[in-house]
């Protein structure tokens, strides 16, 4: 049985692409005032795979203003391993 087809109550609550994607842009525009962190998170967000933008979608919907990107182990470790510098 494949749970999350099947299951009605999962998908019927679930937001589309187009709304998560609204959360995840609205997120940006709300918190990220220096372009230069802006380009950096944008670059970040277009290296997720889809599970991870989804799972990025829900941490800021469920975890509203305490949710912050730019401190986020995976944006960190992003930073890291691409040899970026966060400019704060």
């Amino acid at each position: 049985m494949d749970y999350f087809t099947e299951d009605i109550t999962v998908t019927s609550n679930m937001p589309t692409d187009e709304e998560r994607a609204r959360i995840v842009d609205d997120y940006l525009t709300a918190n990220i005032k220096d372009e230069v962190q802006m380009g950096l998170a944008c670059e970040y967000i277009s290296s997720l795979d889809p599970y991870d933008k989804f799972a990025l979608s829900l941490s800021i919907g469920l975890l509203g203003t305490s949710f912050d990107l730019l401190k986020s182990n995976g944006f960190k470790e992003w930073l890291k391993l691409n040899g970026k510098q966060k400019k704060e």
